[in-house]
C-alpha cells in the first residue's frame, strides 16, 4: 500500500493502517526520541513515548491528515 493510501486509511478510521503505519515508523520514532533526550531517557520512556505519539495520531488523525479525507 503507498503513502497516500496507508493516510486516506487511517484518516477513515482503518486500524489495519494504524498497525502498517506503527510497524513501518516505530524504529524511527523510537531513535529520534532517543537521539533528542541525549540518552536521558530509558527505553521504557522511549516506548511510552512512541506509544503516546501513534496514539495521538489515531485520536486525532482528521486535522493531522484532513487532505487524505474522502
Amino acid at each position: 500500500m503507498n503513502e497516500e493510501k496507508l493516510l486516506r486509511a487511517l484518516a477513515d478510521g482503518d486500524t489495519k493502517a494504524l498497525e502498517k503505519i506503527m510497524r513501518k515508523y516505530s524504529g524511527y520514532v523510537c531513535t529520534v526520541a532517543r537521539n533528542f533526550s541525549h540518552g536521558a531517557l530509558s527505553e521504557k520512556d522511549i516506548d511510552e513515548i512512541s506509544i503516546e505519539i501513534f496514539c495521538g495520531i489515531w485520536i486525532r488523525p482528521f486535522g493531522c491528515f484532513s487532505a487524505y479525507r474522502r
